[in-house]
């Protein structure tokens, strides 16, 4: 009987702790869906755990910041609207929400790469009216390029100024230019080997390769006009005897292929190059591979 009275004594002393307790969670909960606000969600949530409104808060504290989602928000911003999710039916509209935004993400990345692909081709000029207008540029472009190339234990170098026809955002597009290309005698081409100066005129057909790797690659074909200049010959590593224009090709034609990489201002690219005629008349060796680096510093 004492037992029973202490029980009834207990549950009496704690009923209005427990009433107020609960008219504090409701007063709390009527203040949020007065002015819902995930600030204020979140204050119910910390203030009422295990409360009678505790999943309902958490769904609309969930949905709230599923609301907020756009196309610059991240995978902790999906986690964090999910963990709020109580019911099946709040975690479906959040889920929802987040489709939605990587969707937009997408749209967004896709505008974002076709304004840079725009801005490298066009620019903003103004009229004498005051009014914007977009103008094309860069399709035409003038660059500088060194050139190494290797055939035979014989390394080139060389300079080239560009004349780029066409943006290299075109699935073709060309390049003209004047090339200056030294082959020299070095020490490790031995005896009997050529030396000489080149000036070209090259001309390479280019065609872009979209859609691999979201790199400019490209193929290119063409071909170069050469004029040789003053050819050297090594008889042995003491002497070296100028070669009179009667022994060289004095203008030869060459067949040029490039593999490269490059966009509006950078460009590089590995190169073969086929004459011909060899530079020095009965000569075989006809076949030379290099590289090339290039940089447009005017664009119009």
């Amino acid at each position: 009987m004492n037992r029973l009275f202490q029980i009834i004594l207990i549950a009496l002393l704690m009923l209005p702790a427990c009433v107020f307790g609960q008219s504090r969670e409701i007063d709390d909960y009527n203040r949020f869906r007065s002015n819902p606000t995930v600030e204020s969600g979140v204050e119910f949530l910390n203030n009422h755990p295990g409360g009678y409104y505790f999943d309902s808060v958490s769904d609309s504290v969930g949905k709230m910041l599923s609301d907020r989602l756009n196309e610059f928000s991240i995978e902790s911003d999906y986690d964090e609207a999910l963990k709020y999710a109580k019911s099946k039916e709040a975690k479906r509209y959040i889920e929802g929400k987040i489709s939605d935004a990587r969707k937009a993400q997408k749209r967004y990345m896709k505008e974002y790469d076709s304004r840079q692909y725009a801005s490298d081709d066009t620019s903003d000029t103004k009229s004498s009216n005051g009014k914007s207008s977009r103008v094309k540029t860069g399709l035409f472009a003038i660059g500088g390029s060194f050139l190494m190339d290797y055939a035979n234990k014989q390394y080139g170098l060389g300079g080239m100024l560009n004349l780029r026809l066409g943006s290299p955002r075109f699935i073709v597009n060309g390049v003209v230019g004047l090339r200056y290309m030294g082959v020299s005698l070095s020490d490790s081409a031995g005896d009997g080997h050529y030396g000489y100066n080149q000036l070209s005129v090259p001309a390479v057909l280019r065609f872009n390769l979209p859609g691999i790797l979201g790199t400019g690659i490209y193929l290119g074909v063409g071909g170069a006009y050469n004029n040789n200049l003053s050819v050297s010959y090594r008889e042995s590593l003491t002497e070296t005897t100028e070669v009179t224009h009667g022994a060289i090709n004095k203008s030869t034609y060459s067949i040029l292929g490039q593999v490269g990489i490059g966009g509006t201002r950078f460009d590089g690219n590995f190169f073969m190059q086929y004459d011909l005629k060899p530079v020095v008349a009965g000569e075989k060796k006809m076949f030379r591979v290099g590289i090339e680096i290039a940089w447009y510093f005017l664009r119009f």
